[in-house]
């Protein structure tokens, strides 16, 4: 029973957004890079022509990066950078 409870706390844990991690361990590499250029005010397009990506890929990227960050717009993204350092 204790190591169920154990693995069921794992599997909690592992699915809930945010709770007791770092956010900038739960982004990606390239995740942090469009963080990175989203704080800098650029557009998706903008992103994508700079990554060498296409929009969608950039539009997939932010709304992991909104979602993993519990924000809801790109301002809000932009706050966040700014307040530990990635900005």
């Amino acid at each position: 029973e204790l190591a169920l409870a154990a693995l069921n706390g794992q599997r909690l844990a592992a699915t809930s957004p945010l709770v007791g991690t770092d956010p900038r361990a739960r982004l990606t590499r390239r995740e942090l890079e469009v963080l990175a250029l989203v704080a800098r005010g650029k557009s998706n397009p903008q992103i994508a022509d700079a990554l060498g990506v296409t929009l969608n890929t950039v539009k997939t990227h932010v709304t992991h990066i909104f979602n993993k960050l519990g924000v809801n717009d790109r301002v809000q993204v932009a706050l966040w950078a700014e307040r530990t350092g990635l900005g």
